[in-house]
């Protein structure tokens, strides 16, 4: 979802904890930490979770129709299921 919102993809491995590619050498001497970059990067995607959780569309178009649940017990939907739609 990061890329969608334009994160590049070291920014992306960054924020996920992955291990700098490349020779031992590139990963001892570069200790850069993308702080900025990954604040800028969590920050977009908190405001996109935001704008999905607060679209009340969402759970209608998660479920494949377009009549809303009638109740929180109703709606068989994951959250995950409402954060992808």
């Amino acid at each position: 979802m990061m890329q969608a919102l334009g994160v590049s993809l070291d920014v992306i491995d960054k924020c996920q904890n992955h291990i700098i590619a490349g020779s031992k050498v590139r990963r001892h001497y570069l200790h850069y930490d993308y702080a900025k970059e990954k604040r800028e990067a969590w920050n977009r995607l908190g405001q996109k979770i935001e704008r999905i959780l607060s679209d009340g569309s969402i759970t209608s178009s998660a479920q494949g129709n377009s009549d809303p649940p009638q109740s929180e017990e109703d709606d068989q939907s994951s959250p995950m299921e409402k954060i992808a739609g």
